[in-house]
């Protein structure tokens, strides 16, 4: 019998979240300076947060380029 039935049974919630730090450090050579790795830890901190709340949603590059280019 579990004590606590709403907590899920399995953690891919939070193997989810991890996924993208994770493919990120595979590809670069991650930080260099202890401030780099707090810089790097707070902007995917902020990164997944955004993502959870919706809030992670942008318009493609070349629409805010078009809305910002000078008239010619």
């Amino acid at each position: 019998m579990l004590n606590f039935p709403e907590v899920p049974l399995e953690n891919n919630r939070a193997a989810r979240d991890l996924r993208e730090v994770v493919v990120k450090r595979k590809i670069s050579p991650g930080p260099r300076t202890p401030d780099g790795v707090q810089a790097w830890e707070v902007f995917f901190t902020v990164l997944t947060t955004c993502t959870k709340q919706g809030a992670y949603q942008l318009p493609p590059l070349t629409d805010l380029v078009r809305a910002h280019a000078a008239p010619t």
